[in-house]
This record gives structure tokens, sequence and C-alpha cells, in this order.
């Protein structure tokens, strides 16, 4: 017979499931980047993101609030 935690983890295991997929699709759409060095800010990075026709590393992207 199943106890509480049994039922809870059936009910749960589909929106969990849905929720995995969701977060490897965006994960999947990301860029990959490029290892090299920042055009802002002139420093090492191992993920590069061609923004606005420059490299920028996360910091950058985060600070100038590049997409």
């Amino acid at each position: 017979m199943a106890d509480v935690v049994d039922q809870s983890y059936e009910q749960n295991e589909p929106l969990l499931a849905a929720d995995i997929n969701v977060i490897r699709r965006k994960a999947n759409a990301m860029p990959k980047g490029i290892p090299g060095e920042c055009d802002m800010c002139g420093e090492y990075s191992g993920r590069l993101i061609l923004c606005k026709d420059m490299h920028a590393c996360a910091r950058c992207r985060d600070k100038h609030r590049l997409k």
C-alpha cells in the first residue's frame, strides 16, 4: 500500500518533468559563446557572447544590459 509520500511523488512527477523540459529548452536556446578576451573590459573569459558587434563577457553584458 502506498503511503502519503509515494502518492505525493506520483502526483508531482508530471509537473517536475514538465519543469525540467522547460529548463532544458531554455538552456539549449542559449548562445554557445567562445573563449577569449572581452572586447569591452579586456579580461579573459571562458564564454564570450556576440552583442552589438562585440564579444562581451557575462559581467559586461550584465553591467551594460546587453542581450
